[in-house]
């Protein structure tokens, strides 16, 4: 088992590009990684969670196909390329899928962490101008509603867990599942496409927050360009290749976890698996015996 220790002194927009001859028209955006790893290993292992005790995965065909469906419907709902969308949530292929979603439509995913509410949340959702929020469950709803008199360009929440939320506003509040309902009379392979290939490597892809430890927390926005050199050089460093499985036990705002799981599994194709809870992270270790693992040192140490 390989351990990541290496991503807090990295230098994302600094890191010099790894010269490719791959196919550039592909593989120079996350979207189009996707698209990549879709058509070269349609059938193995992409992403993986276990819910109640048992594993449930998805191919990378059947995650292009929930990304498109999810595209789709969020341009239903009025997402358009250069929009702020926040998502907020755990460790989930629904997460993953969303951010790539977004991606696909020129918008700027901002991952935050699950548990922060209040002013916290307030701060960082005022600071990126947030438009849309993708929201894990009721909990994240409840907290982004109790700001919203303080988010003036807040249009639409949309969550992926519906329990207890069958009664909210449906002018506010959006399920997955409607999302992608909606999205079906504007999904085709020509309106995806189109909208993948506007979307450039120089172009944000995530906006990913500081701390706060030093005061207020700091939103970074990050290129395609600068996450997927990063990715390389990780992937050249480390000879992580599609074989490999990643366990992403930390939290999915982490800046190195979204690095060393998200983006370097669309780069190398190896399957990224999400553990049930933090709680059954050991055991869940000991099923998926996992070849990569990123966490801080002292998560090694206990």
């Amino acid at each position: 088992m390989r351990f990541f220790d290496i991503m807090p002194r990295i230098d994302f927009e600094g890191l010099p590009a790894y010269s490719s001859v791959q196919n550039k028209y592909i593989m120079n955006t996350l979207p189009r990684l996707l698209q990549h790893q879709a058509l070269r290993h349609p059938r193995k292992p992409a992403l993986r969670i276990k819910d109640l005790g048992i594993w449930s995965t998805r191919s990378w065909h059947e995650v292009l196909d929930a990304v498109r469906g999810i595209a789709g419907g969020l341009n239903q709902v009025g997402v358009k390329s250069g929009d702020m969308v926040a998502v907020i949530g755990n460790n989930t292929p629904d997460m993953y899928c969303a951010i790539t979603a977004c991606q696909s439509l020129g918008a700027i995913p901002a991952i935050i962490y699950a548990n922060i509410i209040g002013s916290d949340l307030e701060q960082i959702l005022s600071s990126i101008d947030v438009k849309f929020v993708i929201a894990e469950d009721q909990q994240q709803v409840d907290a982004i509603l109790a700001s919203h008199d303080h988010l003036p360009k807040l249009q639409k929440i949309i969550y992926s867990t519906e329990r207890g939320l069958s009664q909210y506003d449906p002018e506010m509040t959006v399920s997955f599942a409607k999302v992608q309902e909606l999205g079906k009379s504007w999904l085709t392979d020509d309106n995806f496409q189109k909208q993948v290939d506007q979307v450039k490597p120089e172009n944000h892809a995530l906006v990913l927050f500081s701390s706060g430890i030093m005061g207020k927390r700091k939103p970074a926005l990050l290129t395609h360009k600068s996450l997927i050199n990063v990715a390389k050089s990780i992937a050249k460093a480390g000879m992580v290749t599609s074989d490999d499985e990643y366990l992403s036990f930390m939290p999915i705002a982490l800046p190195s976890n979204i690095v060393c799981g998200y983006v370097l599994s669309l780069q190398t194709g190896f399957c990224l698996s999400c553990p049930e809870n933090s709680e059954t992270v050991l055991s869940d270790l000991r099923e998926i015996s996992p070849s990569l693992l990123y966490g801080p040192e002292h998560v090694y140490k206990h």
